[in-house]
């Protein structure tokens, strides 16, 4: 993980926003959804740990963010992670702007959220493939089966979801386009008839 220096510490934050998004950082405008922030925590868990400070845009313009909504979506993340890494949320200032602070541990064991399991890879968070995942089956101890377990779980019962979503959508949407034929067809022979009626 990048340490940050012996500079007063606002000043040692905005030198490690300025070196831009890495394998380590992650830059976030807006608070990530629970969801989104619990895969970029597998991410760096599962690669070499880093840092996501919540409140900055690309390349240095620090704006700030809601405290309690980045507590609250720290604490939702944490509930879809297992296991939950090492990991500490901490609030700070820079430039008069409460920035959110997300400090990750490498974690031994991998760490999977409800999404999936990720790793972070250059500067984009990334799911792990199929043999990465077996070369972690591969080394003894390193694996909670049951991590694994609910996730395919979870992901499965998702994957239902959003095809029975899409089942009803696409009827929903095929009854809208048969009616709408119909309607334009319905004007189309009452003026027909219209034109064809001797006045």
């Amino acid at each position: 993980m990048t340490p940050i220096s012996t500079l007063p510490y606002e000043q040692s934050l905005l030198a490690l926003i300025r070196k831009g998004e890495s394998v380590e950082l992650e830059l976030k405008t807006t608070v990530p959804s629970p969801t989104a922030l619990a895969q970029l925590i597998s991410g760096f868990a599962n690669a070499s740990g880093g840092t996501i400070i919540i409140g900055v845009q690309e390349p240095d313009t620090v704006v700030g963010c809601d405290w309690q909504t980045v507590s609250r979506a720290f604490e939702r993340a944490q509930q879809q992670l297992n296991p939950v890494p090492d990991c500490y949320l901490h609030q700070a200032t820079i430039s008069g702007k409460i920035v959110g602070v997300l400090n990750i541990a490498k974690s031994s064991k991998p760490v999977v959220s409800s999404g999936g399991a990720f790793v972070r890879e250059g500067d984009r968070t990334r799911p792990i493939t199929a043999p990465e995942i077996e070369q972690r089956l591969a080394t003894p101890g390193a694996i909670d089966t049951s991590a694994i377990s609910k996730a395919l779980a979870d992901n499965t019962a998702t994957i239902e979801r959003l095809t029975a979503a899409i089942s009803r959508a696409q009827s929903l949407h095929g009854q809208w386009l048969g009616y709408a034929i119909g309607f334009v067809l319905g004007i189309l022979l009452l003026s027909l008839q219209a034109s064809s009626t001797p006045s």
